[in-house]
């Protein structure tokens, strides 16, 4: 890494501050799911984080996730897509990831009909329409 520490040093501190912030807020550490986002870094750095015990991986642009899923297809993980997902790409996207963590608007959950995967619906709780999510009084319906 750039900064001269490795990166089984830098995940080991990022597991020692979940650890902290865990321990302060009276939670078993072993319970949170650390989702180590590797947009722009290659599939080599993703298998060696796999190696240090990493099973929890975020993209959020399909072009770079796609093939960096394809060829990292022979280990055991979970593929999180992280962000805006525009409706268009859903089908293709949801052929290769776990979990979907920005489910915002019905025209999605429609293109996603008929896949099995875990989704996130986001809420926009501002009164700023430049916020992505749906407006809270929309969530019952949009999990439907």
């Amino acid at each position: 890494m750039t900064d001269g520490v490795t990166l089984a040093e830098r995940l080991l501190q990022v597991r020692a501050g979940i650890a902290d912030a865990a321990r302060d807020a009276a939670r078993d550490a072993s319970t949170i799911t650390t989702i180590v986002v590797t947009k722009f870094h290659p599939a080599s750095m993703v298998r060696e984080l796999h190696g240090l015990g990493v099973r929890d991986f975020g993209e959020s642009r399909h072009q770079e996730a796609q093939p960096k899923v394809a060829e990292l297809a022979d280990l055991e993980a979970s593929w999180h897509f992280v962000g805006q997902l525009q409706s268009k790409k859903a089908r293709q996207v949801a052929s290769y990831i776990d979990v979907l963590h920005s489910m915002d608007r019905d025209s999605l959950a429609d293109a996603l009909v008929g896949n099995s995967l875990e989704v996130f619906l986001q809420v926009n709780l501002t009164d700023d329409p430049g916020r992505g999510g749906i407006e809270p009084g929309a969530v019952q319906q949009l999990a439907e």
